[in-house]
């Protein structure tokens, strides 16, 4: 247990003959059956229209040699796959989302950029960069439409083709390759009954390359990735929606420093270069993560002559790999111009990044635990202009008694620092200084019937604070099937949640703008639910579920009284609130000199309530061949916003109307 590698420590499979190779070329045509049902006014003219739809496609598997395979799809449909969760996303950055689709999923380790020879690669506000976010491939179009009264919008980007290389050359030196083609899209508007196209998706190629060579018994090893997107903006429109060509190089690897093994380096520098129109590569530097525009900006500022954006991504790290004593530590930089978008997915840039984590693991069993460790950490951010970002200390300690019961503990404290996002485009603004606490104990996990519960704290000096309590219970009654129920329920109390920034010259404090935030309680409960039945081995029934009930209630607006501080003018404290019920909107007069200073806002209370479902059934009639059934459903409601009342909600939600989509899909192998 105190030494590194899990798979390089089998044993090795000797004394198989006889086996012949075979050149292997896999067909798996399918038929797609799709109705529809769902929430639409009764005059909408493209319901009807839209409401069966029938598609075929293929998959093609072709060997080569026994060490590479090249698969492909020809109008892929990926009806069966699970349906991706609600979210509530209060930020101004992009929820995040697992990839489900098979064709991608597999083989997807071939295309890991930064991260191979240590073991542990700890992130502390600078992860690896994620060069191919296959997400991106298929999305739902980004095009805008004029005012319409009914609309046939596609709610994704149909794949043309798409062709998959993935290998090894050698023992030690593997290879990815992917290229997809994703068709022209089109939303059909209808105005006073007269239709027309508007186009809301280019055509586009999207390829990636990666390669990687280990030396000397995976001692050392280079790798390169690169990935291109090339857009046909054909139609003026898309110009100020969409770049027109996006590229990222990269290169990574890892050297040990010691013939055991013990002391590992690992690296990577990245380059990325964006071009489009100004109108688009103004949008760019205005992203959340960049932030150009912002008024007291000293080092990059919004350029809206740009007609392309390029910048850089690198780090350096020290690993050690085993024995008791451990010590990790990196540096990593990200330039703002770096722009990865377009096939990645970017949550950061304009960092200077560094931590050290120092602990010490016991391996050997006491009286009380099998096994345990402690790990004490520092890291620290800083951007280009020398803005402290991040500064803070991390404790963290797992321990496993000896019945494998396990409890694991963390704890956070950051001191005050800057933030660039909190004004959303406007000036830097202060964070107070932060604690956090995690606390998560599990059962042991080879037994029928697996608890987990996790339990987390936040606060900070201006008062905000946040708790949060899930439990996750797994149950596998027989081999055969496995049932899980994780609910969770969080209160979230925010002093400064984003309201909006409205003009005023009188707002000389803050560079004529105000940035107005209100003190938000929210509240949320959910549940992840999941099936998986293998009823026979050719038959299967999967299923998964969410409930949630997320409830908002904003009161004490605020704006920010002088830029770089943590200093706020609140509204009621001045008198200046007044409230609207009959337009459901607030007035504020924040200096109260009349009306012609005042601004309005919608009232920002929320009460979002979701359930959404996915069921699954698998049957192979034949080796190979496989027959769907799909249902999915989703509802929703929005009634009664900033107030919860548990009965009340559910029943609203119960009663909702829904979406639904019935699928049925069959795909014959063929073994050519």
């Amino acid at each position: 247990p105190s030494e590194s590698g899990f798979v390089s420590k089998f044993a090795d499979l000797i004394g198989l003959e006889g086996i012949e190779f075979k050149q292997r070329l896999e067909v798996l045509p399918y038929i797609v059956q799709k109705a529809q049902y769902l929430k639409h006014e009764n005059g909408d003219p493209f319901y009807k229209g839209n409401q069966y739809q029938t598609s075929v496609g293929a998959d093609f598997k072709i060997g080569i040699g026994s060490n590479f395979n090249i698969d492909a799809t020809v109008n892929p449909d990926f009806g069966q796959v699970e349906v991706d969760p609600a979210v509530i996303n209060l930020s101004a950055f992009e929820t995040y989302f697992q990839e489900k689709r098979p064709f991608f999923i597999e083989g997807q380790n071939m295309f890991y950029f930064g991260i191979g020879g240590a073991n542990n690669n700890w992130g502390f506000n600078f992860g690896n960069p994620e060069l191919f976010y296959s997400r991106r491939i298929g999305r739902a179009p980004q095009g805008n439409l004029p005012d319409y009264e009914y609309v046939d919008y596609p709610k994704e980007t149909r794949i043309l083709g798409a062709a998959k290389l993935t290998g090894k050359i050698d023992e030690n030196w593997s290879l990815g390759a992917l290229n997809t083609v994703t068709e022209r899209t089109f939303s059909t508007i209808s105005i006073n009954n007269k239709k027309s196209d508007w186009e809301v998706e280019p055509l586009t190629n999207y390829g990636v390359f990666r390669t990687q060579k280990q030396f000397d018994d995976n001692r050392h090893s280079i790798g390169a990735m690169f990935t291109s997107v090339n857009r046909d903006l054909s139609a003026p429109k898309l110009n100020s929606t969409f770049s027109k060509e996006a590229y990222t190089f990269g290169l990574d690897g890892w050297t040990f420093l010691d013939s055991a093994k013990q002391y590992v380096i690992t690296s990577y520098f990245v380059g990325s270069y964006t071009s489009g129109s100004k109108e688009y590569m103004t949008f760019l530097q205005e992203q959340p993560y960049r932030y150009f525009q912002r008024p007291d900006a000293t080092y990059m500022k919004l350029d809206s002559n740009r007609t392309s954006i390029g910048g850089y991504y690198g780090r350096v790290m020290l690993n050690k790999q085993d024995g008791n004593f451990y010590i990790n530590t990196a540096l990593g930089v990200v330039s703002p111009g770096f722009e990865n978008s377009d096939l990645g997915f970017q949550w950061m840039a304009d960092k200077i990044n560094g931590h050290l984590v120092l602990g010490y693991r016991w391996f050997d069993p006491d009286n009380i635990f099998r096994r345990k460790w402690v790990y004490l950490a520092h890291f620290r951010d800083y951007d280009f202009e020398g803005n402290l970002l991040n500064n803070g200390i991390m404790l963290y300690s797992s321990l496993q008694f000896l019945n494998y019961y396990g409890i694991f503990i963390q704890g956070f404290y950051n001191t005050e620092e800057y933030t660039r996002v909190l004004t959303r485009g406007g000036p830097l603004a202060k964070n107070p200084s932060q604690h956090s606490l995690n606390i998560n104990a599990s059962t042991d996990s080879r037994e029928k019937l697996i608890l987990e519960l996790e339990t987390s704290y936040y606060g900070d000096k201006l008062g905000s604070k946040a708790y949060d309590l899930g439990l996750e219970l797994e149950w596998k009654p027989i081999t055969q099937l496995s049932f899980s129920f994780g609910p969770n329920y969080s209160i979230n109390k925010d002093k400064r949640q984003w309201i909006g920034s409205f003009a005023d010259i009188n707002a000389i404090n803050t560079f004529n703008n105000r940035y107005v935030f209100g003190e938000l309680e929210q509240k949320t409960i959910s549940a992840n639910i999941r099936l998986n039945w293998t009823i026979t081995p050719q038959m299967s029934l999967q299923l998964f579920l969410q409930p949630l009930i997320s409830v908002g209630n904003y009161n004490n607006f605020k704006e920010l009284a002088k830029s770089a501080s943590l200093d706020y003018n609140n509204y009621s404290d001045l008198g200046a609130v007044k409230y609207n019920s009959e337009n459901d909107e607030y007035s504020i007069d924040p200096d109260k000199s009349g009306p012609s200073e005042q601004f309005t806002f919608s009232n920002p209370n929320f009460n979002y309530k979701s359930i959404r479902g996915t069921i699954v059934f698998r049957w192979e009639v034949l080796p190979g061949s496989i027959f769907y059934l799909v249902w999915s459903q989703d509802r929703d409601d929005y009634n009664n916003p900033g107030d919860l009342q548990f009965r009340r909600d559910f029943n609203n939600i119960i009663s909702a109307e829904t979406n639904d989509i019935f699928l049925a899909k069959f795909s014959y192998w063929l073994d050519i």
